[in-house]
């Protein structure tokens, strides 16, 4: 399996797990640990098509440039894309319970 590493060009992946508008305050601890949590998340909850999808996307590429690059389809890109969105929204669902 191939790791996903966090880094400045790719950390918007964080938007599902960050909750966005909070009122005021440093929030670094919260995204620190939030891109802990995508890290595990990235690596057990996708699958290898919807890791590469969702990782190419957030990094600034087009579905259509995805696509051409794995070989795909621009809808099967679309799909992975919202399924990764889906699964990664429970698990930020399942945390924001438990915090």
């Amino acid at each position: 399996m191939r790791k996903i590493h966090i880094t400045d060009k790719n950390a918007n992946l964080c938007w599902f797990l960050h909750e966005q508008g909070q009122a005021g305050g440093d929030n670094r601890t919260q995204l620190t640990q939030m891109k802990a949590i995508l890290k595990l998340a990235l690596d057990s909850e996708l699958t290898e098509a919807q890791r590469r999808c969702l990782v190419a996307y957030y990094s600034g590429k087009k579905q259509k440039e995805i696509a051409a690059a794995l070989g795909l389809s621009p809808s099967t890109v679309c799909r992975h894309i919202r399924s990764a969105k889906r699964k990664l929204s429970k698990l930020r669902e399942y945390y924001e319970k438990m915090h």
